[in-house]
């Protein structure tokens, strides 16, 4: 809503809304001064006018101010010590040029506006009473001299936090070392990085090293360090403060069990340290235009000695406060919408950064996944499926469902898929447009050694298995002609590729081939293969164990390189 200083009468009147809109009041910068990239600043200008309304022009301001002060004390009294600064500024006119007068009619008006901010940027720091930064956007409708302005201010704020890279959030705080003949003690937190307004895990472990050393409180801090410098013509003045966020005290059990800590007897516990969800109890951690603001944690350890005397261990952790750009901030400086309890600082930083590798060693695979209510073929198993038949180019007649057996190796589903399997790649569909079924007939021995295979072409002649060119084991052909004649078409494999299935369409002959998974489980010895036929036929399907290790041996191959067999050079 507008501002109005002292302004009345009718004109001022005639501005019934007045009001700066931004797209995000929180911009959120990613890494250091030197890493972060700029942010955009985007926003819109409202007015309305309920009468025409003489002004000047329509102006809006963001400004970037700093103020450092405190109080000091001195001889004749104490003093007040303070430096205001303003580092930024932006300024956009929409109209005129503040000098000639114009009416503006009534209705309604908005004017937008925007701006990249440089990555370079301090950060908004809030909830100090004589200290901050602070960024303000003020609109003001210029009426002219003795005239009063209406005003519109929104404030913004510029919060840095980590990138989901940083060291900070990657690796664990910890101090670990050993009092000679006293104890052996490990203090830790998960992370040195901890998100404003969760809480902060403290691990600890302790391993007596004298008999009958006890431990008493254990004392556990979480504090925050202020410091001010004002550089300027007169000597350079600084301040400092510290207070304490948090404080916690904890007593280990009088019946407390030791347990195994590396093969020695101690003691392991846990603490959770809550950070305040209000920046007007706790800073996030900063370094800007002259403030810096540190955290750490501190322990306090009492050890009871067995001849009375106390002993104190003290140790501290430095950890870094910052705001995450899930959790925002109201106007009154606290986190909105987190109720009475901080959240988990694991959680929170799950929200932040990626998954890492080694928090999920444990997770379900896919393969245990249950696929009910999953639109797959076979029931998940996507290694052994085959694309849906509304998905694939080249349509499949293959059993999908059955294939769920495959993954606890049934023989028996096996052998009957191998019957039904269609080498040409076709559904039923296209073998009853077909007019010439493929004919294949075996023979040979009676376990099936090889295949005679025929098929119709258009002109209703058959063309015998023997008819078509011979291959060998890597498909070279017998002779080398360029020429192909009606009957030598593409000999018959297993399958038909995607390629040859899509090209040949309904017109391709369907070839239907039979196989034996008991046969084509044998595989004969590496001497036995060398001395059988090396040049099968492809389209007779995989040559059987009997027929390897029964064919002679052939005539030595002529017009090819040499091949290396048995340490010996032969022409082959």
């Amino acid at each position: 809503m507008p501002t109005f200083f002292g302004s009345s009468g009718r004109e001022t009147s005639s501005v019934k809304h007045f009001e700066i809109r931004l797209e995000q009041s929180n911009l959120i910068l990613r890494g250091t001064e030197d890493e972060a990239s700029g942010v955009a600043l985007k926003g819109t200008v409202v007015l309305c006018l309920s009468e025409p309304l003489r002004i000047q022009g329509i102006r809006l301001r963001l400004t970037g101010e700093k103020r450092l002060g405190w109080s000091q004390s001195g001889g004749s009294g104490s003093n007040q010590v303070k430096q205001e600064d303003i580092f930024y500024r932006k300024t956009w006119d929409f109209l005129g040029n503040g000098r000639n007068s114009e009416t503006l009619p009534a209705g309604n008006y908005e004017y937008p506006f925007s701006e990249i901010l440089s990555g370079a940027l301090p950060e908004s720091v809030e909830g100090m009473p004589d200290s901050w930064i602070v960024y303000r956007l003020k609109g003001t409708i210029q009426r002219g001299i003795l005239q009063q302005n209406p005003v519109a201010k929104k404030h913004l704020r510029v919060i840095r936090t980590l990138d989901a890279a940083a060291l900070e959030i990657r690796h664990a705080m910890s101090v670990q070392n050993i009092w000679p003949e006293k104890v052996d003690y490990s203090l830790s937190t998960p992370t040195k990085a901890v998100i404003f307004g969760t809480n902060v895990q403290v691990d600890l472990r302790l391993v007596p090293l004298l008999k009958g050393l006890k431990f008493g409180r254990v004392t556990t801090e979480l504090n925050e360090k202020q410091e001010f410098t004002i550089n300027s013509r007169h000597p350079r003045r600084c301040r400092q403060n510290n207070r304490v966020v948090f404080r916690d005290e904890y007593r280990l059990p009088e019946d407390a069990e030791t347990e195994d800590i590396e093969g020695q007897e101690g003691y392991q516990f846990s603490r959770s340290i809550p950070v305040p969800p209000t920046l007007v109890k706790c800073l996030q951690s900063v370094d800007a235009q002259g403030i810096r603001i540190k955290h750490n944690i501190t322990f306090n350890i009492q050890m009871h000695n067995p001849d009375g005397h106390i002993s104190e261990l003290h140790a501290t952790l430095p950890i870094f406060i910052f705001l995450s750009p899930n959790m925002p901030l109201d106007d009154q400086h606290n986190l909105v919408n987190q109720g009475s309890h901080p959240m988990d600082a694991a959680a929170a930083m799950e929200d932040l950064t990626p998954p890492q590798y080694g928090e999920h060693h444990f997770d379900q695979l896919y393969s245990d996944i249950d696929p009910s209510g999953f639109v797959t073929p076979a029931g998940g198993l996507s290694g052994m499926s085959t694309p849906l038949a509304s998905r694939s180019r080249n349509v499949s007649t293959e059993n999908l469902a059955s294939s769920d057996n495959l993954a606890s190796n049934d023989f028996t589903t096996l052998q009957s898929r191998l019957n039904t399997l269609d080498a040409a790649g076709t559904n039923a569909i296209i073998r009853e447009r077909q007019p010439h079924r493929s004919q294949l007939s075996s023979s040979g021995d009676a376990n099936g050694s090889y295949l005679d295979v025929h098929w119709w072409d258009n002109s209703g002649t058959s063309t015998p298995q023997n008819s078509l060119p011979r291959t060998g084991y890597f498909g070279h052909p017998r002779t080398n002609s360029n020429a192909q004649s009606p009957g030598d078409s593409d000999p018959v494999s297993r399958r038909v590729s995607v390629e040859d299935s899509v090209s040949s369409g309904p017109a391709t002959p369907p070839q239907h081939i039979e196989y034996s998974a008991e046969i084509l489980s044998k595989v004969p010895s590496y001497t036995t293969a060398l001395q059988s036929q090396t040049r099968t036929p492809v389209n007779s399907g995989l040559p059987t164990y009997q027929s390897a290790t029964q064919e002679a041996l052939p005539s030595p191959p002529q017009q090819f390189g040499q091949a290396h067999v048995n340490g010996r050079n032969r022409d082959a």
